[in-house]
């Protein structure tokens, strides 16, 4: 038995937040190509980077929430958000229960953007609680397991109440193990491999610092900066006060081969080889950030 949701609001408050979150962006990006390099326009682009990322997250939101629904029957209880599916085994609820019940004492992490409730949360007598829901609380049903809640809001929400307390009444023919599919990336051994997060994520860091320095450093910069000293430690080469940017450019093309080899090694069970190769990602940036510093120092 299939019950939809209704994604209405969900959809058209997310539209606006695109909206929004595309203007700031918009904004960031043209007064940052209208002022200097300077941190202030370093920050300037981070913001309209930022921009796209949630803009890119509140898209891939809104599929999840326009695709939730929910189907029951007598064995299991499965949620598909998008393409993930959250199978629960009758067997193991141990009742539903209105979500205003709880509505006291809930303690929710959620975007505030009417209609999402696709979030996480505790309640001192239930414990964990995962939302899959485009309603508030008043309209949303609790299932009650003994290690996790889910909250839900099915578009006809007392017919999906006594379809549920009916089959719940009922014996459970086959045995139902619970389960979590998450498809995709979120499925992935990198994804799920805390160490291998960490090194892509310090490599980006490092990288997003070397562009700080070269866009902080750049206006006391003269129009001809040295590029290279030969063996006696004498300048013999000089370039424009935009090297520093062709340095980051660089940085960035090592950082993307080396996280791209990293990956591959990686899906290839190779582990250790793909550690070393985001670790030694992470050197390069560093090394370049050397560079860069020595330059505009020598400048």
């Amino acid at each position: 038995m299939l019950f939809e949701t209704d994604a209405a609001t969900a959809i058209r408050s997310g539209a606006i937040a695109c909206v929004v979150a595309g203007l700031i962006g918009l904004v960031c990006l043209v007064l940052a190509t209208l002022i200097p390099p300077t941190l202030v326009s370093f920050l300037l682009l981070v913001l309209a980077v930022a921009a796209c990322i949630a803009i890119a997250w509140l898209i891939w939101t809104m599929r999840g929430l326009n695709a939730l629904s929910y189907s029951l029957d007598r064995n299991s209880f499965v949620i598909r958000h998008g393409n993930a599916r959250e199978i629960i085994p009758m067997a193991e609820v141990q009742r539903i229960i209105p979500a205003h019940d709880i509505a006291e004492g809930a303690r929710v992490r959620r975007v505030p953007l009417p209609g999402w409730w696709v979030c996480a949360g505790t309640h001192p007598a239930l414990g964990k609680i995962r939302f899959y829901a485009t309603g508030p609380l008043e309209q949303q049903s609790v299932i009650v397991t003994p290690d996790v809640s889910f909250g839900v809001s099915p578009f006809d929400l007392d017919a999906f109440d006594e379809a549920f307390e009916t089959r719940l009444a009922m014996r459970p023919t086959q045995e139902v193990a619970y389960a979590r599919i998450t498809p995709g990336m979120r499925s992935s051994a990198l994804w799920g491999d805390r160490m291998a997060r960490l090194l892509v994520g310090l490599g980006g860091l490092v990288f997003v610092m070397l562009l700080a320095v070269a866009f902080g450093g750049y206006a006391g910069l003269p129009r001809s900066i040295p590029l290279h000293f030969n063996n006696a430690g004498q300048i013999d080469r000089f370039g424009s006060a935009g090297s520093v940017f062709g340095l980051a450019a660089i940085a960035f093309g090592a950082l993307a081969g080396n996280t791209l080899l990293g990956a591959l090694l990686f899906r290839a069970n190779e582990r250790l080889a793909g550690y070393l190769a985001w670790g030694g990602g992470i050197l390069v940036q560093l090394f370049f950030g050397v560079a860069a510093a020595t330059v505009m120092r020598g400048g």
